[in-house]
């Protein structure tokens, strides 16, 4: 696909893709930084409903260097055939946002088999998951060898969906989810801009809204904008979660653990 034209400092290349509904498609991707400089590039996948598509992708790139991308989509069973156009985009610092455009051919889920087949094709299917997990190998090493001193993931990360194909949401938004650790969790909520995610500031804004516990499930409300909650215990690693309640409504995030803290 082509990269849109505008005062490039990235070029930018996404796949097209096919997957069947509650399939996750791996679609492939290129960026090159076009500039000598060594720039941070803030990739976002648009277009597309948040719970189909990645956490937020932040990448370093050296001079002139070119790195693969791998985004990872999956429709969820139940949606329906068609061809689903989407957007990557991709920001740095200074600089016009960048985007290529792609398209996801979504299927329905293959039937489940009636009858148990003969032995001879059992073992041919077996022929064949060996081949899948072979695969899957060689696609989590490309992965590993990306993540060494390149892209940094911000796991765990609602993405932003593109304002053109979702309208904005209007008053606070109820966001919910899952906390385990044993003992007692607290929680902080920072806002943050286009200017954390991009580097040129590190530090999010505190705020003062309040989440609420009860046992290990909890809750905030929150006005439009996008927002890391952070929570916190003695004996445990702090881990955080991107909210975005710019195009989403009430959310129900995915339940999140707390790790012990090794150090101690």
């Amino acid at each position: 696909m082509k990269a849109l034209q505008n005062q490039r400092v990235v070029d930018l290349h996404i796949d097209d893709a096919a997957v069947a509904a509650g399939c996750t498609a791996v679609v492939a991707g290129r960026i090159r930084n076009l500039s000598s400089s060594e720039i941070r590039v803030v990739l976002l996948a648009q277009g597309l409903p948040s719970p189909w598509c990645p956490p937020v992708q932040v990448l370093r790139l050296m001079g002139n260097s070119t790195v693969d991308v791998f985004i990872y989509l999956t429709p969820p069973l139940g949606t329906a055939p068609g061809r689903y156009g989407w957007t990557l985009t991709a920001q740095t610092a200074d600089h016009p946002l960048q985007a290529a455009n792609s398209e996801l051919a979504v299927s329905r889920p293959p039937a489940a088999p009636k009858t148990a087949e003969p032995r001879r094709k059992r073992r041919r299917w077996v022929a064949v998951a060996a081949a899948l997990v072979v695969l899957a190998a060689l696609i989590s090493l490309k992965l590993v060898s990306l993540n060494s001193g390149r892209p940094e993931t911000l796991r765990r990360t609602a993405m932003i969906q593109s304002s053109e194909t979702t309208p904005r949401v209007q008053g606070p938004v109820e966001v919910r989810g899952t906390v385990v650790a044993r003992g007692r969790v607290r929680a902080t909520v920072a806002r943050v801009s286009a200017q954390n995610l991009t580097g040129q500031q590190k530090k999010a804004t505190r705020t003062r809204y309040r989440v609420r516990f009860d046992g290990g499930n909890w809750k905030v409300s929150l006005p439009a904008g996008l927002y890391r909650v952070t929570f916190l215990r003695v004996g445990y690693e702090p881990q955080s979660v991107m909210v975005n309640t710019l195009t989403n409504g009430p959310t129900t995030l995915p339940p999140l653990e707390l790790q012990r803290d090794q150090s101690r």
